[in-house]
């Protein structure tokens, strides 16, 4: 679990942009593209995108049953999406939390 939440925190510190898609095919590639998108935002931006992956991070750690299964989840989850469809994804978690 600490392994797990150590990748979390990498994911959160890294984060990134625009037509920039996040490559999920594994945990290297994740924080090289996440570094990638985050320099390309303008820093409000950044603060944005980087509380969403904490967002969804936390949901997928919280749902899987494993130290790998979550890992793997997280890749799947962020995985293909730019930046705007992260935020979107955490403002969706956070509108079905409020029902």
């Amino acid at each position: 679990m600490k392994k797990f939440i150590l990748v979390c925190a990498a994911v959160f510190m890294l984060a990134g942009c625009g037509g920039d898609k996040i490559d999920g095919s594994n945990r290297a590639a994740m924080e090289a593209s996440v570094e990638k998108i985050m320099k390309a935002l303008p820093e409000e931006k950044q603060k944005e995108f980087a509380g969403s992956l904490v967002l969804i991070s936390l949901k997928e750690m919280m749902s899987a049953k494993s130290e790998d299964e979550g890992e793997k989840a997280l890749l799947k989850a962020l995985g293909g999406k730019s930046a705007d469809e992260i935020i979107k994804a955490a403002e969706e978690i956070k509108a079905s939390g409020n029902k």
